[in-house]
């Protein structure tokens, strides 16, 4: 909480070159946010996050066959309902068999100490962030949740998701690439007839399908999880 903690990560070219690490401490942290983080970040930044406190940890979705392939024979009583958004530091583990999300963002396993966590940048981020069940359905709440604000107007719902997401307003340009994005997705989904079902969950129109996929892109961005 300290105003030392709490500056901009921006630095001029002049302080970087008389204090490329930050020794005097001129700028704020630049790094990615720590895994339970990540899944809490797109979680809060959609309104399904669970801000409940204290208790058992939750047993969450696994990938298909690994509990199977750890523990044959297994049961696994899947957490179901608002105790599916709680924050990730109460998500239910195994001693040798880690919860595959946080372990691809660096999270230590539990049978060893660890007294600093890396942080690597790796594809498999990429795709996770993109692809896992929690970003899909935090992308379809955030993006019912902007279209209802934005009724129909394309400025005031990318507002929305930013606002969410990033904290702040997008630039010109970047109103620039998002409305080609939707326009080049939205004409895909429709020439080739793709089932909206398959992204929004349910059926739905192009246009909110397309602000899924929206949402999604803004949730997988590097600034949505980094910490500035």
């Amino acid at each position: 909480t300290s105003a030392t903690y709490r500056q901009s990560s921006n630095v001029s070219p002049e302080l970087y070159d008389r204090d490329p690490y930050n020794v005097l401490l001129a700028r704020g942290p630049r790094v990615r946010v720590d895994a339970e983080a990540v899944r809490d970040t797109k979680l809060a930044a959609s309104g399904l996050l669970n801000p409940e406190m204290f208790g058992p940890g939750e047993k969450l979705r696994l990938p298909e066959g690994l509990l199977e392939s750890v523990y044959p024979g297994g049961s696994w009583d899947e957490a179901e309902g608002d105790a599916r958004y709680r924050r990730g530091i109460y998500t239910y583990w195994k001693r040798v068999m880690p919860f595959p999300t946080m372990t691809t963002f660096d999270a230590p396993a539990r049978d060893v100490a660890c007294t600093r966590r890396a942080r690597s940048n790796t594809p498999l981020q990429a795709l996770t962030m993109l692809n896992d069940d929690v970003t899909m359905e935090a992308a379809r709440a955030l993006a019912q949740r902007a279209v209802d604000t934005g009724n129909g107007d394309f400025n005031a719902t990318l507002d929305v998701i930013y606002l969410r997401c990033l904290s702040r307003a997008p630039t010109d340009s970047e109103r620039a690439s998002v409305r080609g994005f939707f326009d080049e997705q939205l004409t895909r989904i429709n020439e080739e007839k793709i089932d909206t079902a398959k992204i929004s969950g349910r059926e739905s129109t192009p246009e909110f399908a397309v602000w899924i996929l929206v949402s999604r892109a803004i949730l997988n961005l590097d600034e949505t999880i980094t910490k500035t």
